[in-house]
């Protein structure tokens, strides 16, 4: 029997899988930044005696338990959220110890470790940025799927009349947008239902609070977004010549001034700044060159955006900061190990920042578009109305 006569079942994907996924993402990074820190600020506890040792691992297999448990007993949303939480912990527990896996004398502070589990949260996050992409078009069945799960959530508790809103749209596009008349009908009657007495939305003060200072702080970034943005600027500007000056010193030091070059050197080892000096072709030096080149990418995009070409700034400065968190930090976790965080943070976060800011700029580009067709069809009708006035008073003298 050919496997194309096989009535094998069919994998529908969530609608709701992309946040599901950065759920697991979110909870992984802040599982393994949580225990890095409090195991340095306790000195590295040992649970157990001298037969046994409990490692953080062990946890992480409990709540990778949880999370299979709770998702396969529970059919709603709720648990898939919590479920995915859990899995992002599960995981941050046991890829911490990735270290002791991949050395014969378990060791736990191995320099690739850093990398390894950066990498890991690279390939999650390249899984949600492809779910993201193949978002943009659903198919009938997770469509319906989708309508499923809005169905599940007004069995979960108290609704609010927002979350209900939310779901009369989704559930309108959903109708309008399927095929298949009998799943247009299936629709139709969840939101016959959601409407209904029987899923009457209560009052949360949570997710009204919630949307209060949401609102707040649109309003106050709004009224802040052209300082925020000059700030931003100047910052990346002055971290972008920083990084092309030590670069520079790096390379022009040892030949003008090797003993100069060696008092740098022992300067960042007591600093503690870098392990290795920025002198060495080692990794060290590899992430250097790197981070000059993320630098001169930077720069480059900011004069573009300062004279006057933004969209093309941004481009330039967001494939610069995609460039330093997927490329470069991966050496920089091998050199500066969780330290790296730090500005791994701060940098998806100019990231996100600089998206929501060429999103807006996009917005507001295409509403002047708008007003400007809307004027000059508004000309064209007087004008032609104006025309028809002048050939009716011809016509009657």
């Amino acid at each position: 029997m050919s496997l194309s006569k096989l009535n094998l079942p069919r994998l529908v994907r969530r609608t709701s899988a992309p946040q599901l996924v950065l759920n697991v993402l979110i909870s992984f990074g802040a599982t393994v930044l949580i225990v890095r820190v409090f195991l340095e600020l306790t000195g590295y506890p040992r649970l157990g005696n001298s037969t046994l040792h409990i490692a953080h691992l062990l946890y992480g297999g409990i709540a990778l338990t949880a999370a299979c448990l709770l998702m396969l007993i529970y059919g709603s949303p709720t648990a898939h959220r919590i479920g995915s939480v859990l899995t992002g912990i599960g995981l941050g527990l046991f890829f911490d110890e990735v270290g002791k896996f991949i050395t014969s004398n378990n060791d736990y502070f191995f320099r690739p470790a850093a990398p390894i589990i950066y990498v890991v949260c690279l390939v999650i996050t390249l899984i949600i940025f492809l779910l993201r992409r193949r978002g943009r078009y659903f198919s009938d069945q997770e469509l319906m799927v989708d309508a499923l799960e809005h169905a599940e959530l007004l069995f979960e508790g108290e609704q609010s009349e927002h979350r209900r809103r939310h779901i009369n749209t989704d559930l309108e596009h959903i109708a309008h947008s399927v095929k298949d008349p009998d799943h247009v009908k299936l629709a139709q009657a969840i939101q016959e239902f959601v409407n209904s007495e029987a899923a009457k939305p209560g009052h949360s003060k949570l997710l009204l609070l919630a949307g209060r200072v949401e609102q707040w702080g649109l309003r106050r970034f709004i009224q802040r977004q052209n300082l925020l943005t000059v700030i931003l600027l100047v910052i990346l500007a002055m971290n972008s010549l920083g990084s092309l000056i030590a670069f520079s010193v790096s390379a022009i030091v040892p030949v003008a001034s090797p003993e100069l070059a060696r008092e740098i050197q022992r300067l960042y080892i007591s600093t503690g700044l870098r392990e290795f000096s920025p002198f060495s072709l080692t990794i060290n030096g590899i992430d250097l060159l790197l981070n000059m080149v993320t630098a001169a990418v930077t720069l480059y995009g900011i004069v573009l955006f300062v004279t006057g070409r933004k969209f093309h700034g941004l481009f330039w400065v967001q494939a610069a900061l995609i460039l330093d968190l997927c490329v470069v930090n991966v050496f920089t976790f091998y050199v500066e190990q969780f330290s790296a965080a730090l500005w791994t943070l701060a940098n998806i976060a100019v990231l996100l920042y600089v998206r929501a800011y060429q999103h807006q700029l996009r917005q507001a580009q295409i509403h002047k578009q708008h007003i400007a067709a809307s004027t000059k069809a508004a000309a064209l009708a007087s004008q032609s109305a104006d025309d028809g006035t002048r050939q009716t008073i011809s016509s009657n003298v």
